[in-house]
């Protein structure tokens, strides 16, 4: 069988660099080998894939996707790809021409393209802006990249595309109940309003008709101003929220200092845009860290679900 080697790049939102040095699938066992950036789409090429694909994760275990720079010997992997896969909103900026200056040959797929973005940072509808790129905190979302990714595996390996079709069938069936358990479980909240560090959380916000408050924009790095910060802390006391939300593997200073003040409780969500070595042998993937999340945000609001 003749080799194919799947880049795939996605977004999230930490902050350190792009690993890219883990050691290539053995090229020559017949099957294909796709190369994926982030905890997400690894997880979606390996649940489809399985023993059919050889994942080459080109973000080191607790490092960041959005830092990544593209290393000699990545670069020296991507001269021989036959397709792209990435979502878009420019997350990666470093590896953005590197895509674009890939041979016409090599097919490109945008794993975002049909599904409903976010833009803004003001709330979670937004009203122009950048694109929120964190589409893959909403399950169903995770179930369209997963037809999608589904459908270009097929299309490069026909006579795998019966076990690869199965194989997302089983795993869309997790990410359908995963649904259906967090839409249960956040009914009745005390309180609708989801108080988050950062602009991350908007898409889990919308699919279960809760609100986001966020005390910064789209970037970890951005941080409120004065005024910014007063009018944030005025809505909280509004809408009568308990507790406000901090990112795993974010500096939680800021977060927990404005609870401190105002007798907030402060907790951590997940937004499975990493995986360190600790978590990966501690089997945490997708589904897991959602489910954890949903525990979280169900105590935190108050929920009666």
């Amino acid at each position: 069988m003749r080799r194919w080697v799947v880049f795939i790049l996605c977004c999230g939102v930490v902050a350190s660099a792009c690993g890219g040095e883990a050691p290539s699938p053995a090229a020559d066992d017949g099957r294909l080998v796709v190369a994926v950036s982030f905890a997400p789409i690894e997880e979606i090429v390996a649940r489809v894939g399985g023993v059919e694909v050889g994942v080459l994760a080109l973000t080191a275990p607790g490092a960041a996707a959005h830092d990544a720079e593209p290393t000699a010997k990545l670069l020296e992997q991507l001269a021989s790809v036959d397709a792209v896969v990435y979502l878009g909103a420019d997350f990666q900026p470093s590896l953005t021409p590197v895509i674009a200056s890939l041979p016409a040959e090599i097919e490109r797929l945008d794993v975002i393209s049909g599904l409903d973005v976010l833009t803004g940072t003001a709330d979670e509808h937004g009203d122009g802006g950048d694109i929120d790129p964190h589409v893959w905190l909403d399950p169903r979302n995770m179930i369209a990249m997963t037809e999608s990714v589904t459908d270009l595996l097929a299309g490069l390996s026909p006579g795998s595309a019966d076990r690869l079709r199965a194989n997302a069938a089983a795993f869309i069936a997790e990410l359908t109940e995963l649904d259906d358990a967090m839409a249960a479980g956040l009914r009745g909240c005390r309180s609708t309003t989801l108080v988050t560090s950062h602009r991350s959380f908007a898409y889990l916000a919308r699919r279960y008709e809760l609100t986001t408050l966020p005390l910064a924009g789209l970037s970890p790095d951005d941080e409120p101003s004065a005024g910014e910060l007063e009018a944030v802390m005025s809505a909280v006391g509004a809408a009568q929220a308990t507790t406000i939300f901090v990112e795993e593997n974010l500096s939680d200073a800021l977060v927990v200092a404005l609870a401190d003040e105002m007798g907030l409780a402060a907790a951590t969500l997940e937004t499975f845009e990493t995986l360190t070595t600790a978590q990966r042998e501690a089997g945490v993937d997708y589904l897991s860290a959602q489910r954890a999340n949903l525990a979280t945000l169900s105590a935190g609001l108050g929920c009666v679900g």
